[in-house]
């Protein structure tokens, strides 16, 4: 949070934009002395004399607190930069599968999307057109007071093997 103060405070941004706040795989953690007080008090499990990851109990609770964590340093972040400059805007590119982001990456954007002014799922490749995930995007963005706003894309393969009818359409159906 105090990087995107400095930023907010030195120069005229027109918002702030969190892309990869998230953890960078499935199983990562930090295995430092302040998390493993925080498990241990909170679950009980000692991530230092166990591997939660070889029990599943132990890491669906872990999986929990990961999206905690997130969902509080969205929300310290908005907070803190808006101290400085009150209007300014957070946005945050977040992964578009709910499954995969709350239990994968520690992202839930169910919840931490409410720290948003803008939610950007990155719909990309053939997600751009999974309309049940779309709506299900719009009706959460929309319950938490987040603007959705679609992503389409995806990697290289991808944008070279698409035509400009299909970005088209796929366009249309995220506008729908």
């Amino acid at each position: 949070a105090s990087l995107y103060v400095d930023l907010v405070s030195r120069y005229e941004l027109d918002g702030v934009g969190l892309d990869y706040i998230r953890y960078p795989d499935v199983y990562s953690l930090n295995y430092d002395e302040r998390n493993r007080r925080a498990i241990l008090d909170r679950f009980g499990i000692d991530i230092i004399a166990e591997d939660p990851t070889k029990n599943p109990d132990h890491w669906a609770k872990i999986q929990v607190y990961r999206a905690e964590l997130i969902d509080q340093a969205i929300k310290k972040i908005k907070q803190r930069v808006q101290e400085i400059k009150p209007n300014i805007p957070v946005i945050a590119s977040l992964i578009s599968e709910r499954s995969m982001s709350a239990k994968g990456v520690g992202q839930d954007w169910t919840r931490s999307s409410r720290h948003l002014d803008y939610s950007s799922p990155m719909n990309y490749d053939d997600v751009s057109l999974y309309t049940d995930l779309l709506e299900f995007q719009r009706d959460v963005f929309s319950k938490n007071n987040s603007v959705f706003i679609p992503a389409i894309g995806g990697m290289p393969r991808v944008q070279n093997s698409w035509t400009l009818s299909e970005w088209a359409h796929r366009i249309a159906v995220q506008r729908k």
